[in-house]
């Protein structure tokens, strides 16, 4: 693989760890291949950016936080995307000019990443961990509109913040598009996805510009922690992720169906496992702080999740059943696609959680050639492609 184009990448993330584990590979074959690597996000990730070869630059986030739950709440988020570009963007502006790197790639929601690439003419790459709406009218757009009209329609109080960081934007930069999709879906020259091209409803529409990598958190590198030590008979593993972990209600129902069952359940919830003295928990129950996700996912009959874009893409490339608890309407569009493909099932509420993933083990049986889309990660194609167009 030859990289030698290009001399100078910049990486714009959102600081979350969703959004930055799929890109890490695609950086680190890029500093392997001898390109320098500038990587922008909050100092939570500066340890990822030093394991992939590149230089870490914090943001200057002033008296603005990055809530990753805000996803759920899409006016919310826009309003915080738009302001911390408006917060930002002169100071990448001039980093850029000094930098001037052969590329820029952002991710799907960092505005500001497009917005500097479009002001300062650089090619520009997107990386989108999401189910991306190519339309307005798309099948997509309808899925998205159905889940979360009610919410968005809830916050119309962050509408006229929203109108005013926009009307900013738009005095910057005349020419930009700033409407809902174009600031949470930002397209580049090139639009990266790191997950299967069958999963995207919209699929057909996407041309050549659209770039289906596959699930690359699959063949990201982990630390292996204590979940190397962990066996146990019909092995259950539960996580709801990065940002939804503090979810007790629902960790407290687990307990009490699996607790004294014939299944070892491994939660992992840093929440929870600040709290462990006082579970009382039985003995084929274990709560962790950190898990090798891959690791437990090679050793588990069942995989009980959020329903986080990576997540699941592990899961099928384990040939794991997910029982999918989504806690936002995003998760909710990522467990319609899993369940379309029989990789997995939404959980229903008001039934025993231990019962429905029981009929998910017995009726798994997954087709090889899906699955097999969930073990293939198009690294080489995709920095070939990029030699070409720079």
């Amino acid at each position: 693989m030859n990289a030698k184009k290009i001399k100078t990448v910049v990486f714009y993330s959102t600081p979350a760890y969703g959004h930055i584990n799929p890109v890490l590979p695609v950086l680190a074959e890029l500093s392997r291949s001898g390109s320098r690597i500038i990587f922008y996000s909050t100092t939570e990730f500066e340890i990822h950016a030093q394991s992939c070869g590149a230089e870490f630059r914090s943001y200057d986030l002033g008296e603005i936080t990055f809530d990753t739950s805000v996803g759920s709440r899409l006016p919310e988020l826009s309003e915080l995307i738009l302001k911390f570009t408006c917060r930002v963007i002169d100071g990448l502006i001039e980093e850029v000019n000094m930098l001037k790197p052969d590329l820029i790639i952002f991710d799907t929601l960092a505005f500001w990443g497009r917005a500097a690439a479009e002001k300062c003419g650089i090619i520009s790459m997107s990386v989108n961990t999401l189910i991306t709406v190519p339309g307005m009218f798309s099948k997509t757009s309808m899925m998205y509109t159905r889940r979360f009209s009610i919410s968005s329609i809830a916050q119309m109080n962050y509408l006229f913040s929203l109108d005013k960081y926009r009307r900013q934007l738009k005095k910057k930069f005349p020419g930009m598009d700033c409407g809902t999709i174009d600031i949470l879906m930002n397209k580049a020259v090139l639009n990266v996805y790191t997950y299967p091209r069958i999963l995207h409803p919209d699929e057909k529409k996407l041309g050549k510009e659209h770039f289906f990598l596959g699930p690359s958190s699959v063949i990201r590198s982990e630390s292996a922690a204590d979940s190397e030590r962990i066996t146990g008979d019909n092995l259950v593993y539960a996580s709801l992720g990065t940002v939804f972990f503090r979810n007790e209600k629902f960790w407290h129902r687990l307990v009490d169906e699996f607790g004294s069952s014939k299944y070892t359940l491994v939660i992992s919830s840093s929440f929870l496992f600040g709290r462990i003295d006082q579970l009382n928990l039985p003995d084929n129950i274990m709560v962790r702080n950190y898990v090798d996700q891959k690791y437990m996912l090679k050793n588990s009959i069942l995989f009980i999740t959020a329903g986080g874009m990576n997540s699941l893409c592990e899961a099928a490339a384990f040939k794991v059943p997910c029982l999918i608890v989504p806690q936002q309407g995003e998760q909710g569009i990522n467990a319609a696609v899993f369940e379309k493909y029989g990789l997995g099932r939404k959980l229903d509420s008001g039934k025993s959680i231990m019962q429905q993933g029981e009929k998910l083990i017995c009726e798994y049986s997954p087709d090889e050639k899906t699955t097999e889309q969930f073990r293939r990660v198009r690294l080489t194609e995709l920095l070939d492609l990029l030699n070409r167009l720079i």
